[in-house]
């Protein structure tokens, strides 16, 4: 059997999106320390007669880690009806008629 020898990293790339641009919001969750984890909270979006949903989670690999915040590509939404937070312990949080394309802070 012959030795095959790979490249470990391939040429960069350069990639462009030229897609049609939507609204979005992104959550920054926050607790104040000793809270404990936000690990497991999930956060409902809705906005035009739908609704997403996202779940904060850990995870990692070689040189990588998630993104702590919770991005929702809304499409042609104007307006966000209602953002809920439910977090780990049960209680929720509830932030209404949000403006789209922003970062929205919500602490515990």
């Amino acid at each position: 059997m012959a030795p095959v020898a790979l490249p470990v990293c391939p040429a960069p790339a350069l990639l462009r999106n030229d897609s049609a641009h939507g609204a979005w919001l992104t959550v920054d969750l926050a607790a104040a320390p000793g809270d404990g984890p936000l690990i497991g909270t999930r956060v409902t979006v809705e906005a035009g007669g739908r609704r997403w949903h996202r779940d904060l989670a850990s995870g990692e690999s070689f040189l990588s880690v998630h993104d702590p915040r919770l991005h929702f590509g809304l499409g042609d939404v104007t307006t966000v009806d209602r953002v809920v937070v439910r977090w780990p312990d049960g209680t929720t949080t509830e932030r209404t008629a949000v403006e789209p394309g922003r970062l929205l802070r919500v602490s515990r």
